[in-house]
């Protein structure tokens, strides 16, 4: 299997881009199965939160579909629908993410929704009061309390749809950046009516570009990672700078973490090797002043660890441009020492000089 067959395989199988998608399968020597398992240890940082309901008294029925991002506690996207016909309230909700927004979409294509209705409850979703009252409910950092998040939508859909009474059904689903977009322009509702499912009114291009940006910018896996200490011959952690090369070890003990200490020789059977880094992010704790430093060993592949502002930490020679070096071909100059340089000169000149005066005689 070529690599370009490895690269579409794993986009198909995992949602990842083609950008990330043939960094990662080349970051893995190709091994596809290694390249999936960085991408399912990415943490879950959004959670979708699936809707069915019923308001019988008033006759609507629905779906609703909100993706939030938990970490900065924003709705990523939403997709819903609100309608006369009982079909809008029987798209299961218990499907996977895609399946469900493909089949909200599919219905807002096919059929004639009540956009008027549809329009209320956005606009009432996309409140900053509702998204407090959501965010409230999350028990953990990546779970909701599905009863209060009834509570929560009962409340909505009494002042939106006049039902005391609405009968729902929520259930809620952690999904990363890749299964999000995935597909995002596969379906387009020809609809004037329509109302636009991106979020805001962003264009295509404007997305895109955010996409770009977020994907190029995460961590895809983040290690749990330890600095080489060298209290003779390091350097100050409190003058560590972003860009900086030091030497680490990846103490993480989950299986992602020992298949990529393995991979980047950071792990010789059982024991840890030292191996180097760049510093993209240190953030001084406000309560113990400790250092939090987050450093990058590959793409997507970030390593975090917590360290105190007087020891002394192990830098590497390793730059960030040095690999552009390394395979660049031709001789180097600049590594040559001055002083071969020098002697070289001086018996050029001598053999210049007998053979002027062979040559004269």
């Amino acid at each position: 299997m070529n690599l370009d067959s490895k690269v579409k395989e794993l986009m198909y199988s995992s949602g990842v881009d083609e950008y990330l998608s043939t960094l990662l399968v080349e970051f893995t020597g190709g091994d596809v199965e290694g390249a999936r398992k960085i991408v399912d240890a990415m943490p879950k940082n959004y959670i979708a939160i699936k809707i069915r309901f019923m308001a019988h008294k008033t006759h609507y029925y629905g779906a609703i579909l909100i993706v939030v991002d938990i970490k900065n506690k924003t709705f990523e996207n939403m997709f819903l629908i609100a309608d006369k016909n009982t079909l809008a309230s029987q798209i299961d909700n218990t499907l996977r993410f895609e399946e469900f927004k493909e089949k909200i979409i599919r219905y807002l294509k096919e059929q004639d929704p009540d956009m008027v209705v549809t329009g209320r409850l956005r606009e009432a979703i996309e409140k900053n009061e509702f998204k407090e009252k959501v965010f409230f409910r999350l028990v953990k950092e990546d779970k909701f309390d599905i009863e209060e998040l009834k509570v929560v939508f009962l409340e909505l859909f009494s002042r939106i749809l006049t039902e005391q009474n609405c009968a729902l059904k929520i259930e809620t689903e952690g999904v990363d950046l890749f299964r999000i977009y995935k597909s995002s322009d596969k379906y387009k509702v020809q609809n004037d009516n329509a109302i636009d499912n991106s979020v805001g009114s962003e264009s295509s291009e404007d997305r895109a570009v955010r996409e770009e940006v977020h994907i190029r910018n995460i961590s895809l896996v983040l290690l749990k990672a330890e600095p080489v200490l060298s209290p003779v011959s390091g350097i100050p952690a409190n003058d560590l700078q972003v860009g900086d090369a030091i030497l680490v070890k990846i103490i993480d003990d989950r299986e992602i973490g020992d298949y990529l200490a393995k991979l980047l020789n950071g792990k010789d059977h059982d024991q840890l090797v030292p191996i180097s880094a760049i510093i993209k992010e240190i953030e001084k704790q406000e309560d113990t002043e400790n250092l939090m430093v987050r450093v990058q060993f590959g793409p997507g592949i970030a390593g975090r660890m917590i360290i105190t502002p007087e020891v002394k930490i192990e830098t590497s020679e390793f730059k960030e441009n040095e690999f552009d070096d390394q395979n660049a071909e031709g001789f180097n100059f600049s590594k040559v020492n001055p002083l071969w340089i020098i002697f070289i000169l001086i018996i050029l000149f001598i053999i210049f000089l007998i053979y002027t005066f062979f040559i004269s005689r």
